[in-house]
């Protein structure tokens, strides 16, 4: 399979470069350039870094890249976080 992160993005490098989450509709400067997934609270939209050789590991399915031009994956974990719980009620 090729790889999934998109060759500029490797070498001119994303530091400071706005990303969106459009399932949370915010935008923010992600500072690491590297491939990563995210943790967010579909509550008060925080955002957080996940880093997991698992989740790394994740491939693009075969019916997908022969058809198309993988340009990039991430992964969204969507929670309710712990301070959300707590002022939800939830704990």
């Amino acid at each position: 399979m090729p790889p999934c992160t998109p060759r500029w993005k490797r070498s001119r490098g994303t530091a400071g470069m706005p990303i969106y989450a459009p399932l949370h509709e915010t935008v923010r400067f992600d500072p690491i350039t590297k491939p990563h997934h995210h943790v967010v609270c579909v509550h008060c939209k925080q955002v957080s870094n996940l880093q997991d050789p698992k989740i790394d590991a994740l491939t693009i399915p075969e019916h997908v890249w022969r058809r198309n031009t993988v340009l990039g994956h991430s992964v969204y974990v969507n929670v309710l976080c712990a301070a959300c719980r707590v002022r939800a009620g939830k704990i």
